[in-house]
C-alpha cells in the first residue's frame, strides 16, 4: 500500500468514526480532539516522507523561523560567504579576491558578476539575474553590461574555458 492511499485509509476511517463518535458526545469528547492529532501527525509524515527537511505550525513565531531557515543555509553551504573555485577563493563579506593564496584586484562590479557565477557553480544564471542580484530590479541599462564585465573576467583569471555562454540565456561557472 503506497503512502498516498494509506493516508486516505486513515483519513475516511477518521472521519466515520468522529460521525459515530458525535452522536455520543458526551462520553467521547476527547476523541475527537485525538482524531484531530492522527490527522495532523500523517500530514506532518506524508510531508517528510515526501521530500520536506522541515515543517512549521501555525500560528509561528518569526524568530524560529529565522533561525530554522539559517540552519538550512549552513547546511547547504548558502550562508557560507566564502566562495572557491580552483585556486580563487572569493570572500564576498570582505569583498577579496585571491588566486593561491595572492590577492587580486577587480573592479567592483566584476568582483560581483564573478560573485554571482561563484555563487552559483555549474549552474546556468540569466542575465537578468546577474543584473537583479548586482544592480537591483530598477536597473534600465544595457543587458549586454554582463557581458562585458564576464569578458574582463575571463581575461583577467584565465577562465576563458570555466565561463560558458548558454546560448541566449546566460553564463555557466564549470568546475
Amino acid at each position: 500500500m503506497t503512502l498516498l492511499a494509506l493516508y486516505w485509509s486513515i483519513m475516511i476511517a477518521c472521519y466515520l468514526i468522529a460521525g459515530k463518535l458525535r452522536r455520543h458526545k458526551d462520553r467521547f469528547h476527547f476523541l475527537d480532539k485525538l482524531t484531530s492529532f492522527f490527522i495532523y501527525l500523517l500530514i506532518f509524515l506524508m510531508g517528510l516522507r515526501m521530500g520536506a527537511e522541515d515543517y512549521i505550525v501555525k500560528p509561528f513565531e518569526i524568530v524560529t523561523l529565522l533561525v530554522r531557515i539559517e540552519r538550512v543555509l549552513a547546511r547547504t553551504g548558502r550562508l557560507n560567504q566564502v566562495y572557491r573555485f580552483r585556486d580563487l577563493t572569493l570572500d564576498a563579506e570582505n569583498r577579496t579576491l585571491t588566486y593561491a593564496g595572492e590577492p587580486i584586484d577587480l573592479p567592483p562590479l566584476e568582483f560581483d558578476v564573478l560573485a554571482v557565477l561563484m555563487k552559483n557553480k555549474n549552474r546556468t544564471v540569466s542575465r537578468e539575474r546577474i543584473l537583479n542580484e548586482i544592480w537591483g530590479e530598477d536597473y534600465f541599462g544595457d543587458i549586454r553590461t554582463v557581458d562585458v564585465r564576464v569578458a574582463n573576467l575571463r581575461k583577467k583569471l584565465g577562465l576563458e574555458e570555466r565561463i560558458r555562454t548558454v546560448f541566449r540565456v546566460g553564463y555557466r561557472l564549470e568546475v
